[in-house]
């Protein structure tokens, strides 16, 4: 008997079982971290989470995300503050020798528009899930899972005043997994890296990844405003000296007229970031400098980014008058932010640039 139609059997038995499970299995989603429920509370009934690392007489950080409203509607805001304890400075002149060093803490606060991770922190959290449970933890169980030192923690903050409480210990060997602990009834568990990571790691991992909303190639046109001024534009295809195509920017009344002085400026305007957020500052007091509208080719707004600088104006030629500090804020970031000095005032000069063509 030949091997050929022993084989092709072989493989349609297999073919045939693989779309029976296909077919009969139940498809089941695993929640974000694991099937284990630590807890679960309505996703609109929370406020805020809190993740706070402690290290003994030394450093500590804290993180806190909570939702904030404006005219735009709900967004998310961090705030992440490390304290570092250091040696105070001796006064000039004092013998080191008869000073004793004097120890002192200092904190450095940051705060952030919290994006697409931070978000899916508040929906892990709500919803908790671990890979598995432990059990109850006695003290040895503790002191062997790293969970006898209490000094990370996160907690979820509810609206009704209550909150969920989760002490971090060691990760697992070869893993970056957690073990975890709920104090309130001592019970231990195993969280997945993916919920733990974003969290402790503050700032960095929870902070908007973009100023803006939309990909670049669905931007058809743009508006520019300065003042009492407008120019409109519109994104052409033009052909460079060696015959390859690529897309420019010309004003809406001459289309066939690519405007080299128009990209340069929305290149520049893209280089514009935020380095450092500012919620104190009033907007009123501030001068602005332009208004950035992309839009889709029927004139739907895509976004918007707009740049403020103080009314000092660039400083005198001769440095006696301080040069002006420079905010943004865009769709995404709302909230005013310090712009590099020199990209804000390059920026600036553009804009005096383009509207005396």
């Amino acid at each position: 008997m030949t091997r050929g139609p022993i084989i092709h059997a072989v493989l349609l038995c297999a073919a045939l079982i693989f779309a029976y499970q296909t077919w009969t299995r139940e498809e089941v989603l695993a929640p974000m971290g694991g099937e284990v429920e630590v807890w679960s509370v309505p996703q609109d009934s929370v406020e805020a989470f809190e993740f706070l690392y402690t290290e003994a007489e030394r450093d500590e950080r804290s993180v806190r995300v909570e939702w904030r409203r404006d005219e735009q509607g709900e967004y998310l805001w961090g705030r992440e503050v490390r304290s570092i304890v250091r040696y105070r400075e001796r006064p000039k002149g004092v013998d080191p020798l008869e000073v004793a060093p004097v120890k002192e803490k200092v904190d450095m606060a940051r705060e952030f528009m919290a994006g697409e991770r931070a978000a899916e922190a508040f929906e892990n959290l709500s919803e908790l899930r671990a890979l598995r449970e432990i059990g109850p933890l006695d003290e040895k169980a503790l002191e062997r899972f790293g969970l006898d030192k209490d000094d990370e923690l996160i907690t979820l903050k509810l609206k009704d005043g209550s909150e969920k409480r989760i002490f971090l210990g060691s990760q697992i060997y070869r893993t970056r997994d957690r073990y975890a602990l709920v104090p309130e009834t001592g019970i231990g568990y195993v969280l997945a890296e993916d919920v733990v990571r974003p969290i402790v790691n503050g700032e960095s991992n929870l902070r908007i990844t973009s100023i803006h909303d939309f990909k670049n190639d669905e931007v058809a046109k743009v508006r520019i405003e300065a003042g009492d001024q407008s120019r409109a534009l519109v994104r052409v295809t033009a052909t460079d000296s060696r015959g390859r195509e690529q897309q420019v920017w010309a004003d809406v009344q001459t289309p066939d007229t690519p405007d080299q002085t128009m990209v340069n400026f929305l290149q520049n305007v893209k280089v514009v970031q935020p380095s450092e957020y500012r919620p104190e500052l009033d907007l009123a007091s501030l001068e602005r400098v332009v208004r950035v509208e992309y839009q889709r080719s029927n004139e739907e707004t895509l976004g918007w980014i707009e740049l403020y600088r103080t009314p000092s104006g660039d400083g005198s030629a001769d440095g006696s008058a301080p040069a002006a500090a420079y905010y943004m804020r865009t769709e995404v970031s709302r909230v005013l932010a310090v712009v590099v000095q020199n990209i804000g005032s390059q920026v600036s000069d553009d804009v005096a640039q383009i509207f005396q063509q």
